[in-house]
């Protein structure tokens, strides 16, 4: 799972993104390789497990993968369900407080 937390039309604007796992399949490639993308480009990652509300579900599994790979201790991985809402303020709040806004230039200043 990979959302970007800030996007524009303007190039180099994108600063955090959501990386995670899906809790009943754990870490894919797509997941990799983007997670390499976001690492190279300098951009915070916030690592999240989701869908922990189906029957087979490893959150706490999957919830350890993305932490050894992160080198994160496995508290800083929120595990939500998207579905049901769990854990979604969670998410939003280290948004808030992880990544930065985005920067604004002569040319370009941030909209409200």
């Amino acid at each position: 799972m990979w959302i970007s937390v800030t996007k524009s039309a303007g190039a180099g604007s994108l600063r955090g993104r959501l990386a995670g796992g899906d809790a009943t399949q754990g870490i894919e490639a797509q997941t990799l390789a983007n997670l390499y993308l976001a690492l190279d480009a300098d951009l915070e990652v916030i690592p999240v497990v989701n869908k922990i509300d189906l029957p087979s579900a490893r959150p706490a599994e999957v919830r350890q993968d993305i932490s050894n790979l992160l080198g994160t201790p496995t508290e800083e991985v929120i595990c939500i369900s998207a579905k049901d809402g769990t854990n979604v303020e969670a998410v939003l709040e280290a948004v808030v407080q992880q990544v930065p806004p985005p920067k604004a230039t002569r040319r370009r200043r941030c909209k409200r």
